[in-house]
């Protein structure tokens, strides 16, 4: 018991309310993340016309969660362009779908870096990559579920 407490105590002495450098709403700001969710709103709609998964309606699903980032604590969603990814190598087949193992070398959104103007990332990590087939439709009830 006297661990748990002694790391909330730490979670709490990293994390406290400040304002936002750009929109100066109050957000919570700790040494790992400085997510204004307004501001990535915005920074990640400024964005759409620089990705195209060149399917216009999985294009729209993950502008939709984008706009919607605000519900997400920091997770976004994203176009990845396959060359992004390396050592794919497969891991299961199932009956309609096959899923690989990949190293994404720029890994996710960590927070916004205010004095370079753009994303900081956790840097390379490994992910499961899925290939669903050939049908969009297929796809978004996949991701929707």
């Amino acid at each position: 018991m006297k661990e748990l407490e002694d790391i909330i105590r730490l979670q709490i002495a990293i994390m406290s309310k400040a304002s936002c450098p750009q929109c100066h709403r109050i957000i919570l700001w700790s040494v790992y993340s400085n997510l204004c969710n307004i501001c990535d709103c915005e920074r990640l709609e400024n964005d759409f016309s620089n990705w195209t998964s060149d399917n216009q309606q999985v294009d729209e699903f993950i502008k939709e969660l984008q706009l919607r980032v605000a519900d997400y604590q920091g997770n976004v969603v994203e176009w990845i362009p396959y060359a992004r990814f390396e050592n794919i190598t497969p891991i299961g087949k199932g009956s309609f779908a096959e899923v690989f193992k990949a190293d994404w070398l720029d890994g996710q959104i960590k927070k916004w870096n205010y004095d370079v103007k753009q994303w900081e990332r956790v840097g390379k990590m490994c992910v499961a990559l899925k290939v669903i087939g050939s049908s969009k439709d297929e796809f978004l009830n996949e991701v929707n579920e």
